[in-house]
């Protein structure tokens, strides 16, 4: 499962915040940011939720992080607020673990061609975490990837170990090719090294 790298849209949207606000005017700011957010403004709790999970401006808490990206996600912003959802359901960052709900979030992310959270739906499938593990839907959500992005290396690669284990050699050899070609795929030449011998 990836890891939270921040919020794209809430970075994008702190120029509304005025984080370049020093001293006294960035706690006015931010408790004005705070009302906003109350108010329901989805934007305000984008970046609120970004703020607090950095610790910008802010004192750093992936408690209130959470809850104003679960507002924001309430209010159905986007598929990269949905996202983040599930990466905090996953590792239990400001809320308790749950990889039920972390699937749940990431699905709904997903059906919105999200890559990042299409690799999670196939990662949950695939693991079996939070929902029944499933090879044939990992591999589906890894083919929706391919279908958008075709140079996804962890698609391919991922596409690569389900043929692998399923000893389908005639296509594993594709996919952990193109893998390796793209960007020296370590382990993907090390599977190509393991088909080399097991094929003697």
């Amino acid at each position: 499962m990836p890891v939270i790298t921040g919020n794209a849209v809430a970075a994008r949207n702190l120029s509304r915040g005025e984080m370049s606000l020093m001293g006294g005017a960035v706690n006015s700011k931010i408790k004005n940011m705070i009302q906003e957010a109350r108010d329901g403004d989805s934007e305000i709790q984008v970046a609120l939720g970004w703020l607090y999970h950095e610790g910008r401006e802010v004192k750093k808490s992936f408690r209130k992080s959470f809850y104003w990206t679960a507002a924001a996600a309430l209010s159905g912003i986007n598929r990269i607020v949905y996202y983040n959802l599930s990466i905090a359901y996953s590792l239990g960052r400001g809320v308790k673990r749950n990889d039920y709900k972390a699937f749940l979030w990431a699905k709904r992310a997903a059906e919105m061609e999200y890559e990042d959270a299409m690799l999670a739906v196939a990662w949950f499938y695939f693991n079996g975490m939070g929902t029944v593990q499933n090879s044939c839907k990992a591999q589906e959500w890894y083919e929706k990837i391919l279908a958008i992005n075709p140079r996804n290396v962890s698609a391919l690669f991922s596409l690569g170990q389900i043929y692998f284990f399923r000893r389908e050699y005639d296509d594993v050899r594709e996919y952990f090719h193109k893998a390796y070609k793209i960007n020296q795929h370590v382990r993907a030449c090390y599977y190509l090294g393991r088909l080399f011998l097991e094929k003697q």
